[in-house]
């Protein structure tokens, strides 16, 4: 709106609300998600040391994504990047699927117990391999501690390697229309000012 939004408190304004009304327009978009997870998980006691006893898990895991998207048909991007609503609701349907193949295992070994500054220290590792369908494989490890100094203070730390695979949007995703900006913060020049 340029100015005050039209209120019902003048004839005027139950106009203009009346015209915005009636032009006003309901749109429906369909958006389907499938996700299946198989996966094994064992786990098992490895030795005992003074602190305790050393545990360790091993698991797979298979994980299926499918996911669609339909947007509604004032919302289709046309080719000239507009459509019969707002340019910012215009878009292209999604549609695709991925699946990922995993292998895991983890280890947890009791360093101190019942000592002075240490009621319990752990130290974990951990490795998974990933091969994804759409992709390629990656392999990824974590280390970690876990030190309790006194019955009212637990310390925790890990440093972990990550890694994000392309999602269904990413790989699939439909155009869209966009008014993207900038700002050249040297100037303070900005797509405002074009």
């Amino acid at each position: 709106f340029f100015g005050a939004p039209p209120t019902t408190a003048t004839a005027a304004g139950r106009a203009q609300l009346a015209a915005l009304n009636a032009i006003a327009t309901n749109t429906t978009n369909n958006n389907a998600f499938d996700l299946k997870v198989y996966n094994a998980t064992f786990t098992g006691d490895l030795f005992e040391t003074s602190a305790g006893v050393a545990g360790a898990a091993l698991g797979i895991e298979r994980r299926e994504e499918s996911s669609s998207f339909q947007p509604d048909f004032l919302a289709f991007l046309n080719t000239e990047f507009t459509c019969l609503i707002s340019s910012e609701a215009c878009t292209t349907p999604t549609s695709g699927e991925t699946s990922v193949n995993e292998v895991y295992g983890e280890v947890l070994i009791p360093i101190l117990a019942d000592v002075a500054f240490a009621e319990r220290l752990n130290v974990s590792a951990g490795v998974r391999y990933s091969d994804y369908d759409s992709f390629g494989s990656t392999t990824n490890a974590k280390v970690g501690f876990e030190w309790k100094p006194m019955t009212d203070l637990l310390v925790r730390g890990t440093y972990a390697q990550v890694f994000r695979a392309p999602q269904i949007g990413d790989l699939f995703g439909g155009q869209t229309a966009s008014s993207d900006s900038y700002t050249d913060p040297c100037n303070r020049y900005g797509s405002a000012q074009n």
